[in-house]
């Protein structure tokens, strides 16, 4: 399949060459349906992105960051991250969420207390977004950190690479 030109993907997007640029480096200077258009026409287009060797980015979804256990999930995501040689963007759960997921390329979600709604599943899936939960009740959390960012590595896609534009 031919690689899609950025002109292209803008003009059925309806918008600038440059906000396709900006999508795809994840910029936040693009309006959230925004982005969702130009990702979906990325999408049906044949664009992908693959995550390059050694460097993972894994979202960790926290439903509450004052909680007791907040601080020992986000030590424990990122020791984790940092023996896996990957990156770990810790967010709460709110409006527009799953858009700045995709807007960063995620290779995958942690949870911590967060129980996604079926739309969310839905779209997780559809985006072939791994998901591993770290359970709360269980100790101890570094480990089972470790654990759940071994399984999203293992699971994350191994995407084609598409970003020379013609």
């Amino acid at each position: 399949m031919n690689r899609p030109k950025l002109t292209a993907i803008a003009r059925e997007a309806g918008v600038s060459p440059s906000t396709v640029s900006k999508v795809i480096n994840g910029r936040a200077d693009v309006s959230t349906p925004t982005r969702v258009r130009v990702l979906d026409i990325l999408r049906r287009r044949g664009y992908r992105r693959r995550t390059p060797p050694n460097h993972w980015l894994f979202d960790l979804l926290i439903d509450d960051l004052a909680a007791p256990y907040a601080g020992q999930v986000v030590e424990g995501a990122e020791r984790a991250a940092r023996r896996a040689r990957a990156d770990v963007v810790v967010c709460t759960p709110g409006p527009g969420w799953l858009g700045r997921v995709a807007a960063r390329g995620s290779a995958g979600v942690l949870l911590a207390g967060v129980r996604l709604t079926p739309p969310q599943e839905v779209w997780l899936a559809e985006h072939r977004l791994p998901v591993a939960t770290i359970d709360l009740s269980r100790r101890p959390l570094d480990e089972l950190c470790m654990a759940a960012l071994a399984s999203l590595i293992e699971r994350a896609p191994a995407l084609e690479l598409s970003l020379g534009w013609e």
